[in-house]
């Protein structure tokens, strides 16, 4: 009842919006252009009608479904999903035919925020949906399970809901708003395939190291048929939104932020993370004190850490790749999070690392007691793996980002996020560096008040000693470099080179006698031009008072899209051809009023 005293509430809040929209814009279109409360009722009236319709007829249909069973069984359920069914698909069509006709007053309302995130909001709502019916039904298939008609009906439903939302918004591919959802879309998929490329190497690898030879039986339950079943729903998800369409729309912020953060920063974080459990496990099991002597039972999670670096070393290399071929070497913000986020990962590993040294050492020497005994050891094998796999990893990152930083430092320097991250590095340790000092007088002069100040004291500041040490080292490096730099003043609301349009106005004149040759000519080529990643706009314009002349308006994403452009093989064909025709080539770069 609730759920229905809401639909009666937005419907009828919706219909008022209906009337006001009728009456009053009509007569003030001026109004309507900005339109931003209205757009947001209408499109989120239109997305809670499609959520209800939806789900009433995914209900109904799979009642339908159900062989053998009554369709009236839990009738508060059928209740419901009828008067979604029967309410919520008229008033839809009724909300849609509204929205259509706003489309055809003013097409650019399909640019407008509010639509494009309704786009982006059901089309993923509807993939997740479609997901999960899919992972049900492929469970079952590879199991001796009862396929329930409740899952084919939501795999219909929702795939149908999914397919047609989809279209709407490969038609406005190159919306930031249509963007941001192809990327979305593009991460569910990548999710799913590398969880299950993940657990079909790891069931392989049990397989192989003879940990399980169940691991590798095609039945449900097992590892590989889990494995083969998420990959199998992930693999095409990654394929549509990621190669048929994310590769071929124009590289905006984040579009590489997917890249550098998602694709390389979290393969990143996977293959070192998987390689340093799998090096803790070697060191402890050669040097430390395995907590069993059978190498069979202690290694047997080892398949997981190793699966999980190779995938990540995987998804490193495709995203690496992908980036190579944008033949750009801009040193955007979204590069400098990617770089100095790594950098700061491998520096808190390897401190924490250095810590946990300091802190062993000095238990040590309060208990008199050897530091390599018993579970001793394994601390400071662990603190040794942070520091093996961070320690490079930070120190081949930061020298980097320090020749840059060399290269131009006037660039570097100014930069948002290396004043954000030098001043986390210096100010945060700082205080942790101050906060801990504070804890280590508080323990000595609660001794000395006390019992007096003696072993037990050193004791109980070991960890406070060692975070300290640790985070003052951290905290006077970081505060040198900040230091040769704070003058320079930071840019504000710094913009990607690379996103930046490029304008261009061409004119070309005809030798005497190849007008009409050199227009047909280019109206073939700009057919070819117009499907080229990047391009906005060509437009190919004449003018009737100067015969012999025409003249091209073109609009391109990006400076690197206008590059590949002109390196193309088409491009010097064309080049080729049309020399012969042309007696004089302008052109002009123009600059946006837009800011």
């Amino acid at each position: 009842m609730m759920i229905l005293a809401l639909f009666a509430n937005l419907f009828i809040f919706g219909m008022v919006i209906f009337l006001i929209n009728k009456i009053f814009f009509r007569s003030h279109k001026q109004v309507s252009k900005g339109g931003g409360v209205r757009r947001f009722f209408q499109f989120g009236l239109l997305f809670a009608l499609t959520v209800i319709s939806g789900f009433g007829l995914s209900g109904l249909l799979g009642r339908l479904l159900r062989i053998g069973i009554s369709l009236t069984s839990d009738r508060n359920a059928l209740a419901v999903e009828s008067s979604f069914t029967v309410v919520g698909i008229p008033l839809l069509i009724l909300v849609a035919l509204w929205t259509r006709r706003t489309f055809t007053k003013d097409p650019s309302e399909k640019e407008s925020m509010a639509w494009n995130l309704y786009l982006t909001a059901i089309s993923i709502l509807a993939l997740v949906l479609n997901v999960t019916a899919q992972l049900k039904i492929l469970k079952v298939i590879f199991s001796d399970g009862v396929l329930q008609g409740s899952s084919i009906s939501q795999l219909i439903v929702w795939g149908g809901i999914w397919f047609i939302h989809f279209k709407f918004l490969s038609q406005a591919r190159q919306s930031i708003n249509s963007i941001n959802d192809h990327l979305i879309g593009s991460i569910i998929g990548l999710g799913f395939s590398v969880s299950g490329l993940l657990t079909i190497l790891q069931a392989l690898l049990t397989s192989l190291f003879d940990f399980n030879k169940e691991a590798v039986i095609i039945s449900a339950g097992q590892p590989l048929t889990q494995g083969l079943i998420t990959f199998i729903v992930g693999a095409p998800i990654w394929y549509v939104y990621w190669i048929r369409t994310s590769m071929m729309i124009k590289r905006v912020a984040s579009w590489f932020a997917y890249v550098l953060l998602i694709g390389i920063g979290g393969g990143v974080l996977v293959a070192v993370t998987a390689a340093s459990i799998s090096l803790y496990s070697v060191l402890v099991w050669f040097l430390g004190d395995p907590a069993t002597q059978s190498a069979s039972l202690y290694f047997k999670n080892s398949p997981g850490s190793i699966s999980a670096a190779i995938v990540g070393v995987l998804v490193i290399w495709y995203h690496r790749d992908v980036l190579s071929h944008e033949n750009t070497n801009e040193r955007t913000e979204i590069r400098r999070i990617y770089e100095y986020g790594i950098a700061g990962i491998g520096l808190i590993a390897a401190a924490g690392g250095v810590t946990m040294i300091l802190v062993s050492i000095i238990e040590s020497l309060s208990a008199s007691a050897q530091i390599t005994g018993g579970g001793s050891t394994n601390s400071l094998l662990a603190a040794v793996t942070l520091i093996i796999v961070g320690g490079p990893i930070w120190w081949f990152i930061w020298q980097s980002i320090q020749k840059k930083s060399e290269t131009n430092p006037v660039e570097e320097h100014s930069s948002l996020i290396r004043r954000i991250y030098l001043f986390i590095l210096f100010g945060v340790t700082g205080i942790i560096s101050a906060a801990m000092l504070l804890l280590g007088a508080y323990f000595i002069f609660k001794d000395l008040f006390q019992q007096g100040i003696g072993v037990a004291t050193v004791r109980q500041i070991r960890f406070s000693l060692g975070i300290l040490v640790t985070a003052a080292v951290v905290s006077v490096y970081h505060w040198f470099v900040f230091r040769n730099e704070k003058d320079v003043e930071i840019r504000r609301n710094p913009v990607m080179a690379i996103e930046r349009k490029m304008y261009f106005f061409v004119e070309i004149k005809s030798k005497p006698g190849k007008d009409s040759e050199l227009i047909g000519a280019i109206n073939k080529y700009v057919v070819h031009v117009r499907k080229e990643r990047g391009c906005e706009k060509f437009d190919v314009l004449l003018d009737p008072t100067n015969p012999g002349s025409v003249y091209l308006y073109e609009i391109w994403s990006d400076a690197p899209s206008h590059q590949t452009h002109l390196n193309s093989a088409e491009f010097a064909t064309w080049k080729e051809l049309s020399d012969p025709l042309i007696a004089k080539f302008t052109a002009k770069t123009l600059d946006s009023t837009e800011i």
